[in-house]
């Protein structure tokens, strides 16, 4: 004789009500805030008033109550996680290595707890402990039951499964960070000193020494740079996203004084007729314009490098062209510039050109590589206006 069925157990309205408790699991934001919304889920849409997620303490070989259920509650002496606790050996430490549900009448004594006996369905959640839901003392657990509490049980350990994955993430990015500063503070202190040395020695050499001096200086002044480029990066790989308004002539106009300041042989030349909007970004927009142009500077072959800058709209869209007259981009290497692995350890300028497409995609945008007529290189972007 087979185990009786419910028939209006596993239906469709219950199936819906588990799936939006699935995204609230999702949505929970660490392991408690998952217990809770587990039980009540076994409550609210299984109808099992006798519900605790228990969570594996492996420092103490133990499993203790995460949440309990209001039916619960009143049977426990203080804090549940302190006073409901299983041991190895104990009847629900071996469901929790059981690999499958199980069905079980537990006593009052066998429930850590003064709850009154109650049939029990014990759903594995891999190593991070056993989700249990009971019914009351007469109740007959059926397997639509089961199918039902292994489902939750299922969406749980999904759930549990994430928060641990962001949790090792948030962890990491808070170590990675910390190392970026550390990093970033030693450089530029020491590269302060050479600079400082450099700048100290240009009026007691000429000629040769004194060229090679500035290339010295030089060098120092980009290293400086860079630092200044991995901290935006990391600032747009770590932080959440903070995308606002920025007006986009206002900043292109300022970047690129800038850069005719830092690079007096070139010709920065910006289109009188880019328009007034507000384009999508961060305060980081400028990183994006400053790599662009000090790239078409440094990797341009003549003695004095001519840069054009121009913006246009169109369907709420903002497109901006940065040509230069250098030696060019092979057709192959358009797309690969702007490649981490390239990026890393080439001659088409450093970190710059991998951050720069980061933030773009990151504010929703586009960008491209082209020829520039007779030669050189044309970058196009293309922003979100916003109104």
């Amino acid at each position: 004789m087979g185990t009786p069925q419910d028939p209006r157990r596993g239906g469709v309205a219950e199936l819906e009500s588990l799936h939006a408790a699935t995204r609230r699991l999702l949505d929970a934001d660490d392991r408690e805030a998952i217990a809770s919304v587990a039980v009540d889920a076994a409550v609210d849409i299984l109808d099992f008033p006798y519900s605790v997620v228990w969570y594996s303490v492996p420092a103490e070989d133990a499993l203790e109550a995460a949440a309990v259920s209001d039916s619960v509650e009143p049977h426990v002496d203080g804090d549940p996680s302190a006073e409901m606790r299983h041991e190895p050996g104990s009847w629900l430490w071996r469901a929790y290595e059981a690999e499958e549900s199980r069905r079980l009448t537990i006593t009052r004594a066998q429930a850590a707890s003064e709850t009154p006996l109650h049939a029990v369905i014990t759903v594995p959640l891999d190593d991070d402990g056993v989700l249990t839901v009971g019914a009351a003392e007469r109740s007959a657990l059926t397997d639509a039951d089961e199918k039902l509490a292994s489902i939750l049980g299922k969406n749980v350990q999904a759930a549990l499964s994430r928060a641990e994955r962001e949790r090792r993430l948030d962890e990491q990015n808070r170590r990675l960070a910390l190392l970026n500063r550390i990093v970033r503070h030693d450089i530029r202190n020491e590269m302060q000193v050479v600079l400082g040395y450099g700048n100290a020695l240009r009026d007691h050499v000429d000629g040769e020494a004194a060229t090679r001096l500035s290339r010295l200086v030089e060098a120092g002044e980009h290293v400086v740079d860079l630092t200044d480029d991995l901290r935006t990066l990391m600032t747009a790989i770590l932080d959440e996203r903070t995308e606002r308004p920025v007006a986009l002539r206002s900043t292109l106009v300022g970047t690129a004084d800038r850069i005719r300041t830092e690079y007096e042989s070139a010709t920065v030349q910006v289109d009188d007729e880019i328009p007034a909007v507000d384009v999508l970004a961060d305060d980081m927009l400028h990183s994006v314009f400053r790599n662009l142009l000090v790239n078409a500077v440094t990797h341009n072959d003549t003695a004095e490098p001519h840069v054009e800058v121009s913006a246009t709209t169109h369907d709420g869209r903002a497109v901006v062209t940065i040509a230069d007259d250098g030696p060019g981009i092979p057709d192959e290497r358009k797309e690969a510039v702007f490649e981490r692995e390239v990026t890393e350890a080439s001659d088409t300028g450093g970190v710059g050109l991998y951050l720069v497409r980061t933030l773009v995609e990151r504010y929703g945008g586009r960008i491209r590589i082209e020829d520039n007529e007779p030669r050189g290189s044309v970058v196009i972007l293309e922003f979100e206006t916003v109104d």
